[in-house]
């Protein structure tokens, strides 16, 4: 009479095990589909930190189909109720590591011409946040919020992300081989990493030439005690740091920072900025010659 679904990594704990045969003993008659709790983050003792509700079973009579390539949901035409179940769904990953397949679906969706849906934007955005595409993950992000047409849970986890990847730390040696470490904020285009400073200070001084640098981010970071480890996802770029002199790519260096900065600014407020502010400003490209990620759980 109903079906149900579950990922393959989706469990029903014994407590809502028992919530569930009771539910289906008690599901009343005008009812098409049924909501149920579902547990996808946890602390480091276990404890859900982000629950929302996903459609779990749908009356089979009911005309409904899937919506998305990637993280489909379920969408009906039943005319009955809905009802929100108190039983849970607990989602346990055992994932070692994260395939870019679901990034790979995207692109050719939109390589196909095939628009993205509000809730296929988020996870776009959020596919690329994951591969160490940063400047482009906060570029779908941002667009995707504003058009202010998604999930409120979607929207929330957004704008986690966002705060994710706003900085990272390059570290290079000088002449002198000490070593200097330094947090910056940045954005990437292409195969380089652009950022900019002022024309004074250790930083100035010390990348007047091409140097060999790597840059660094890390978010997420969690401490286990009683496993002795620590939960972390990080990306490391390693390549050559130098000045950029030629105008055009000084441009397309400095509209990366500013469209990923100061997306809700006025193009032409930032043609102007540009104009007058960069003359005073270097814009620093590391080039991308080696990346490398890592997510531990």
């Amino acid at each position: 009479e109903f079906s149900m679904w579950l990922d393959a990594d989706d469990v029903l704990l014994p407590e809502d095990r028992a919530a569930f045969l009771a539910l289906k003993e008690t599901l009343p008659d005008d009812v098409d589909a049924v909501m149920m709790r579902y547990h996808t983050a946890f602390d480091e003792q276990g404890r859900p930190t982000f629950t929302f509700y996903r459609e779990r079973l749908v009356r089979t009579a009911v005309p409904h189909r899937w919506q998305g390539r990637v993280h489909e949901t379920l969408l009906h035409e039943g005319r009955g109720r809905t009802l929100y179940s108190a039983a849970t769904v607990t989602h346990r990953s055992h994932k070692t590591a994260y395939p870019d397949r679901n990034l790979r679906i995207y692109e050719k969706q939109i390589a196909a011409g095939e628009p993205l849906t509000p809730r296929d934007a988020f996870y776009y955005g959020r596919e690329l946040y994951y591969h160490g595409a940063y400047a482009r993950a906060c570029a779908v992000l941002e667009t995707y919020l504003a058009q202010g047409r998604g999930w409120a849970e979607n929207d929330i986890e957004a704008c986690k992300v966002l705060a994710r990847c706003q900085w990272g730390t390059l570290s290079y040696a000088d002449d002198e081989g000490t070593l200097h470490s330094i947090p910056i904020s940045y954005a990437v285009a292409g195969d380089n990493l652009y950022f900019h400073g002022g024309k004074a200070g250790t930083k100035w001084e010390t990348l007047q030439k091409p140097r060999a640098a790597t840059f660094v981010v890390a978010t997420d970071v969690k401490a286990d005690p009683e496993e002795f480890t620590t939960a972390f996802e990080s990306v490391v770029l390693s390549g050559t740091v130098e000045l950029a002199s030629d105008e055009a790519e000084r441009r397309t260096g400095f509209f990366a920072v500013l469209a990923k900065y100061c997306a809700t600014v006025a193009p032409e407020k930032c043609e102007g900025y540009f104009r007058e502010g960069s003359p005073y400003a270097g814009l620093w490209r590391l080039h991308i010659e080696c990346m490398t990620g890592k997510r531990h759980e």
